[in-house]
């Protein structure tokens, strides 16, 4: 009987043991399931992380190209800063403009060939022969014809 008790003890410890050893096994595979969503959850964190910095740097970068804006408590003072800012623009402009128009004009003084047309235009319009202006020029003789019969053209309609 004492055999029996031994084999029975045996058989109950060796029955706990293995509801241990499964208990055990069900709560490693719940403890990995969980663990493996943190860290999904961790790499989705860190995903709206990055998207939100990417976000942030572009707004700063629009914010710093864009100009800043004059807070205005009325559409008075709205539009006449408006005017202001468009008065300003249109000064540049003219400006630039002018600039401009001094490069074209160096840059036709210092280019030969516009020297010879400028200096055989001039000659046409002063009323000068078809060999002084050919003399003075160095100009084909068919371009000086043609300048003289653009010149004859412009006369009239410049009466009018």
């Amino acid at each position: 009987m004492t055999e029996y008790l031994s084999i029975n003890v045996l058989a109950t410890f060796t029955l706990l043991l293995a509801i241990a050893v499964l208990l055990l096994f069900l709560y490693a595979k719940r403890s990995r399931t969980q663990l493996r969503s943190s860290i999904k959850l961790i790499n989705d964190l860190y995903q709206v992380s990055q998207s939100q910095q990417t976000q942030i740097k572009t707004l700063e970068r629009a914010s710093v190209t864009k100009p800043p804006t004059m807070p205005t408590s009325d559409d008075a003072s709205k539009s006449d800063s408006i005017v202001i800012a468009l008065q300003a623009r249109l000064d540049t402009l003219e400006r630039q403009y002018s600039i401009l128009e001094n490069r074209t004009e160096l840059l036709q003084r210092e280019d030969p060939e516009l020297k010879m047309y400028n200096k055989a235009s001039e000659l046409v319009k002063a009323g000068a022969s078809i060999e002084d202006v050919l003399e003075a020029s160095q100009l084909p003789r068919a371009e000086v014809e043609v300048l003289m019969s653009l010149h004859k053209s412009r006369k009239p309609s410049q009466n009018k």
